[in-house]
């Protein structure tokens, strides 16, 4: 996805809630007790940083006198998060949801040939929500949680003919910062930061970020 429908998507996101709280009535913070224990689902979509370490990888081609005359990689994409969760109060929330975190790709050329892979990433994730209220509407909060992530590595060039696809799968801690605005008991808009760490066939000990912005909305609010 380019630059552009990654900017057109947020502002989607931005827009349909402003349009979705325009129908909220006046008294639209008179059941706090079920806000605090709601059920909600939500959505969120951004940009994603891969971290490939560029010196090791150059490196680990670069074995048995060849010589790289070029290399290069990419390592921003698209990612987006799907997730329910249940408020336990005001201040804290479990959350279980599934990512897709882009892919990160590199190329080389040498002597003998040309190497480079694809490397998506997604999962699914269980995480703690610490939220601290500023006012009524506006909050900031923590993730801390655990995700189950699949890392898929796609080989690609001459000199990785027969290699294929490999994947890896495995736990991983993952942390993450937001803000977010709530337009009604029901609906708020959250802007988050969030890292997760990953191995894959090609790094270790590496992160993946996603910086998204996106819609939750709190299910069975009572008629007021």
């Amino acid at each position: 996805m380019t630059f552009t429908k990654k900017v057109a998507s947020m502002t989607a996101i931005a827009a349909a809630a402003i349009l979705m709280s325009n129908g909220a009535s006046a008294q639209e913070f008179v059941n706090p007790d079920w806000a605090d224990h709601a059920t909600y689902i939500g959505a969120s979509i951004g940009a994603t940083k891969g971290n490939l370490n560029d010196a090791d990888t150059r490196r680990s081609l670069a074995t048995n006198a060849v010589v790289l005359s070029s290399f290069s990689s990419d390592e921003k994409d698209t990612g987006y998060r799907l997730f329910v969760g249940k408020q336990l109060n005001r201040f804290f929330s479990v959350e279980a949801g599934y990512s897709d975190l882009g892919e990160t790709t590199f190329t080389s050329n040498s002597q003998i040939g040309t190497a480079g892979a694809n490397i998506s990433y997604r999962g699914v994730s269980l995480d703690l929500i610490t939220q601290v209220p500023f006012t009524e509407r506006f909050s900031a909060y923590t993730r801390l949680g655990v995700a189950y992530m699949e890392a898929k590595t796609q080989h690609t060039g001459t000199r990785n003919a027969g290699r294929g696809t490999q994947t890896e799968k495995g736990a991983a801690p993952k942390v993450g910062l937001g803000l977010e605005y709530k337009f009604t008991e029901a609906l708020a808009l959250r802007a988050e930061y969030e890292r997760t760490r990953l191995d894959d066939n090609i790094r270790r000990k590496a992160n993946v970020d996603l910086m998204s912005l996106g819609l939750v909305y709190k299910l069975g609010r009572p008629v007021a």
